[in-house]
């Protein structure tokens, strides 16, 4: 149940790729404050207060939108006990009928991937307003504890065919209509330096497949999982 501050809708700009690109995609989302409330029947498990955007790329076109919640207090919104490892501000709302991502998280379970996010089917309301069957779910990103196990130092990325709606993004030197973007760190917290460091290895990468030398660069095994999942 989302209840905002005086009903207000998230909004977003829509815009088309440039050029030589693919896909359609969202800028200048509005984050609109209010509350959450999960329920299992009448029992509340959890509520806090939380601003909410609309997410995605083209599935943000859709009459039944995807949204981000970022709440104000890291909390565990699937209730799995009083465990604080689960809990995190960054957490999703996504169409349940969305079949690649339904069939991708199975997919992660049985071929064993170190992390796979974690997920319930919920009934959402906004503001009084039944908004249909949704997959309430753990956000990608880091988090040592319970998602991404990666250091402070370390990177999150993606292989993005939307890095032309992104602010900061790179290519490896391969695929043109996909280039890497940045889930950690924030693009406004990238240096130039940390740009220059992770092009350049990216580069060495996608060149030492072509060589034979991947092993240096790629933990071969997660990256055959990783194929496979996509």
């Amino acid at each position: 149940r989302i209840v905002t501050e005086n009903g207000e809708e998230p909004t977003c700009e829509y815009v088309s790729h440039p050029a030589g690109c693919n896909g359609a995609g969202i800028r200048n989302q509005t984050k609109v404050p209010g509350t959450v409330v999960v329920l299992d029947g009448d029992e509340i498990k959890y509520s806090g207060s939380m601003r909410v955007r609309i997410r995605g790329n083209t599935s943000a076109y859709a009459a039944k939108k995807p949204y981000k919640i970022k709440l104000d207090k890291k909390g565990d919104m699937l209730f799995r006990g009083e465990d604080s490892k689960y809990k995190d501000k960054n957490w999703i709302l996504l169409r349940y009928d969305d079949l690649k991502t339904m069939a991708g998280l199975r997919v992660n379970k049985l071929i064993g991937m170190q992390w796979t996010p974690a997920f319930t089917f919920v009934n959402v309301s906004f503001n009084g307003e039944y908004r249909g069957l949704y997959m309430l779910m753990e956000q990608v990103k880091r988090n040592e504890d319970c998602r991404l196990k990666v250091s402070e130092n370390g990177f999150v990325l993606e292989y993005d065919a939307y890095w032309w709606n992104e602010d900061v993004y790179f290519s490896g030197g391969w695929n043109y209509s996909q280039q890497y973007t940045f889930k950690y760190p924030d693009d406004d917290e990238v240096t130039a330096d940390q740009l220059a460091y992770i092009t350049g290895y990216a580069k060495k990468m996608e060149s030492s497949i072509r060589h034979g030398t991947y092993t240096d660069y790629i933990d071969v095994t997660s990256f055959a999982k990783w194929l496979l999942e996509i």
